[in-house]
Order: structure tokens, then C-alpha cells, then sequence
């Protein structure tokens, strides 16, 4: 009698495990007719970030990037594409049959604060200041042709990751009226989040989330927004691998050091190599994981698709560093 309860219970949670399994099965994504108007939104965006920089490169200050302009580290790694994935994961950089497996590639470490974001920004501004903290890749010797208008033949794929999971505005129209805002001056884009506390909230949150970091070898990072994955859209996160050196965190003496980010990535590398599993969450439906609001945490489970392993290593020449930076 154990024996069938036993086997009635056991039934009857893999039969509850299917149906979970089968609610986020991975599906087609058809993209929606874009927005007319959307094209220009973005355009005016660009606009004001470049007008920014050209502001206050016509100051006398250096050329930077609108955000992540300080960076910790360009360090050499290695992409290697786990085997036996499943059809819809086995779907661009991450197909056997059209990509080799392994892939030279260079990790960019970052603070995500930049000048219009912060007043009195500096390049170097100290690490112990909250901040979202960016993980960005380059892969080189990527076949195919890419959609980035102008660059259809480059060998070379970015992907961006920050140490929050999802995006602080939720469509295009909020984009505008928040980056317009930046660009008018510290004022008002402080005004601008007042009045709109869903998005200060979330922009608050991207601090937060990368406060308190002392190593960024031991962090988890997330594309935030889904991307084309094959015939269907997904979400991406870096993560340390499960068995990975276990990198310690600075020793507190450390911290008046204002880039002590940079001092523990040489440090910890110097010892030993950095792992990362780079894994994808896929789409079901607009409702579960919707496309048009980056603000929405996906529910679905993560699928391994590679490991980044970064090997032991000394950086910084002027030449590896200027590659990542620009």
C-alpha cells in the first residue's frame, strides 16, 4: 500500500512538474510593427548624449562616454559554448553547426556613473560610492551577418550586462522626457524624477543594487532588456560558475582606496582565474515576459548556454586599456 501511495505521490508531482515545465516552454517571438515615430524619439536621445559630451569635452575636460565612462579593467577571456543545448538556445553565437565553440573575447569592468547623471562628476570618482556596476564583452571570430546597420560583415558581438535585472524606464516616451531632462542640467532632471517616483524609484534601485561591491570577479550581472535569440527573444545574465574559485571580498583597510575595484581585479587575477556562466531566460507570452516593458522581471527559468572564463593575467598597457574604453 506504501509502495502505490508512494508511487501515486511521485506521479503526481512529475506530472505537476511537466505542467510547470510546459507554462514556460520557450516560444516564437514575431516582432510588432515599430512605432513610427520611435525612430526619431531614439534620435533625439543620441542627440542630447552627444551634445553632452561635446560639452564637456569643449570645457577642457577629457572625451567620455555618457555612462560607464571609469572603467576597472580590460581583461582578456575565453567564450566556450556549453554541448548538447536545446534547438531554441543553440541559436546564433551559441550554434555548433555554424560557430566554432570556443571564442577569444575581452571583458570591460565598469561604474556605471557619468557626467550628467551626478554633479561635480569626475573620470575617476571613488568606488565606494553607490553605483550599478557593468560587465561588457566583445567576442571576436563571430560568423554570420548581423542586423547593426553598417556593420552586416563585422566578425565581432557586445553584449552588456549591469548589476540590475531590469530597466528603470519602461517605454520610449519616459526615456525622452528623462534623458531630455539630464540634458538640461542636474536641476532639472531632479525635478523630473520627482514628479515621476515610479522611475526615481527604479533609478534609485540601479545604485543600490551595485552598492557594497568590493569584487567584481563575485558579482551577477543581467542584460536587463530581451534580445532576438534565434526565432524567439530573450534575457541574458552573467553569473559566477557553480564551482568557480570563491573570490573574497577587499579587505575593509582597502576601501580608502577610490579605485579599489580596480586594485582588487588586478589582485584577484594575478592569483587565479575568474569564471562566469552566461545563461538566457526565453520568451512565452507577452503577459509572462513582455518584449515592450524592460521594466518587468521575467519568472521564466535560466538555460546555460557558456562558460567566460578568464584566465590569470596582468592588465593594463595604454593599449588594452584604450581598446576597452572607447
Amino acid at each position: 500500500q506504501f509502495s502505490i501511495m508512494n508511487s501515486k505521490f511521485f506521479g503526481s508531482v512529475l506530472i505537476l512538474a511537466l505542467v510547470a515545465a510546459s507554462a514556460f516552454a520557450q516560444n516564437p517571438y514575431t516582432p510588432p510593427t515599430p512605432d513610427p515615430s520611435e525612430a526619431g524619439k531614439i534620435n533625439q536621445i543620441w542627440s542630447g548624449i552627444q551634445d553632452l559630451m561635446n560639452q564637456a569635452h569643449a570645457k577642457g575636460n577629457p572625451w567620455l562616454r555618457m555612462a560607464h565612462a571609469k572603467q576597472h579593467g580590460c581583461v582578456r577571456a575565453l567564450i566556450q559554448t556549453l554541448p548538447n543545448l536545446p534547438s531554441y538556445a543553440a541559436q546564433g553565437l551559441f550554434n555548433p553547426a555554424t560557430q566554432n565553440k570556443t571564442h577569444v573575447a575581452f571583458v570591460r569592468f565598469s561604474n556605471g556613473i557619468a557626467r550628467g547623471f551626478t554633479a561635480g562628476f569626475k573620470a575617476n570618482e571613488s568606488d565606494a560610492i553607490p553605483d550599478t556596476r557593468g560587465f561588457a564583452i566583445k567576442i571576436f571570430g563571430v560568423n554570420g551577418q548581423k542586423i547593426l546597420p553598417g556593420f552586416q560583415n563585422a566578425e565581432t558581438l557586445d553584449m552588456t550586462f549591469i548589476t540590475t535585472r531590469s530597466q528603470f524606464v519602461d517605454h520610449i516616451d519616459g526615456a525622452v522626457g528623462f534623458f531630455g531632462a539630464v540634458h538640461d542640467g542636474l536641476l532639472k532632471e531632479s525635478a523630473w524624477l520627482a514628479t515621476h517616483p515610479h522611475f526615481a524609484f527604479r533609478f534609485a534601485k540601479l545604485a543600490i543594487n551595485g552598492g557594497g561591491v568590493t569584487n567584481m570577479l563575485s558579482q551577477t550581472y543581467w542584460s536587463q532588456s530581451p534580445h532576438q535569440h534565434g526565432s524567439t527573444a530573450a534575457k541574458y545574465m552573467v553569473s559566477p560558475c557553480k564551482n568557480a574559485f570563491k573570490y573574497e571580498s577587499a579587505d575593509l583597510s582597502s576601501l580608502h582606496d577610490k579605485n579599489f575595484l580596480r586594485t582588487n581585479l588586478l589582485n584577484s587575477l594575478s592569483k587565479a582565474p575568474a569564471c562566469f556562466t552566461l545563461s538566457a531566460q526565453f520568451y512565452v507570452d507577452d503577459k509572462t515576459t513582455p518584449i515592450e516593458d524592460a521594466t518587468v522581471d521575467w519568472p521564466t527559468p535560466f538555460v546555460d548556454l557558456a562558460n567566460i572564463v578568464i584566465p590569470t593575467q596582468t592588465f593594463g598597457t595604454a593599449g588594452q586599456e584604450d581598446f576597452c574604453r572607447w
